[in-house]
Formats: structure tokens, sequence, C-alpha cells
């Protein structure tokens, strides 16, 4: 977990920890905590919030069930989650659709670009790459999951060409594929 936790952003690592004590012998050490940038806590004891935000004095631990603290860049924010079961989060996790940050949104950086789907099928025989498939919206799936679609799915189209080293399809046909799909 440590080596993980220090692979870091250089090499596009995003590590995920989520666990009910995350002692210095759950993660690794005291130092890969030091390296989560965004710390959710709820439901969380003095201890807990020493050991997890040291730097910043401990708020009271919200009475609202869907209440957690969130700990970045300094501060401490009260902020609203959602309630959902196991199953619903992991769909949530990994269904691979995603939603642009409202424009302005404050703490967020440049908001990404997104090509709505019917802008990228509409020419003539417009080839996508996967992953520019599923940034515009032509695979509501994560690229993973087109990815793992691609090798077990009979139904998912063939390749129509490359770019780079990336296979590249026609994206009037990846639309067609989802709408079959959904």
């Amino acid at each position: 977990m440590e080596d993980i936790a220090f692979a870091g952003r250089a090499v596009r690592v995003h590590l995920l920890m989520i666990g009910q004590m995350l002692s210095a012998r759950a993660t690794g050490s005291g130092e890969a905590r030091e390296n989560l940038g965004v710390r959710i806590l709820a439901r969380y004891s003095q201890r807990a919030w020493q050991m997890m935000a040291p730097e910043l004095a401990a708020p009271p631990v919200p009475s609202v069930l869907v209440r957690v603290q969130v700990a970045a860049s300094g501060k401490v924010r009260e902020t609203q989650v959602a309630v959902s079961t196991g199953a619903q989060a992991r769909q949530l996790a990994t269904n691979g659709i995603l939603t642009p940050l409202p424009a302005g949104m404050p703490g967020a950086t440049a908001a990404p670009s997104y090509t709505p789907a019917g802008q990228i099928a509409s020419g003539p025989g417009a080839e996508v790459t996967l992953s520019e498939a599923v940034r515009a919206g032509v695979l509501s799936m994560s690229l993973s999951a087109a990815r793992t679609a691609r090798h077990r799915d009979p139904a998912f189209p063939q390749p129509s060409g490359m770019k780079g080293a990336a296979h590249t399809y026609d994206a009037k046909v990846l639309a067609a594929y989802e709408r079959t799909r959904s």
C-alpha cells in the first residue's frame, strides 16, 4: 500500500483509501497517509481526527447521518453526501458515466471539454478511438469497461482503423451499439 501511495500523480496513479480507521499499519506508514489530498471523515472520534487531520481543528461531529467533514487544502467543510446501499455505491463508482462539473464551481480546475455524442457521430465516417468515444459520451461506460467489452462482447463493433497505437471505430456504429446495450 505504501509503495502505491508514493507512486503519486507523476505516473497518473490516483489512490482511493477507504477505511474505518486508516492507521499507519493499515496504510503502510504514517507518511503514506500524508499523500491523501482529500480526507472525508464521518462519525469520527477525536483520536481518529487527530490521526487523519492533526493540522486542523476538529469540528463537532455532525449529528445528521448524511453529513461528513471534508478536510482539504488546509480547510474543513461540512458536506452532505448521498445515502446508498453498497450495491448502489458500487454501481455508481463503476458504471463510467461522468457528469461535467458546473462552470464556475469553487475549487474546480478548468472544466474538461466534452463533445456531445450527437456532434461527434454526425460527420460522415467519423472515426474515434475508445477514449474519445467515452469522453464524448458516445459510450456511457468507463474506458476500462469499453476495453473489456471490446474483448468479451461479441456484439461490440469491430475496429475500422488505427490512430497511432489505438484502434479507431466508426462513431455511428459505436452509438448504435450503445443504444442496443442500454
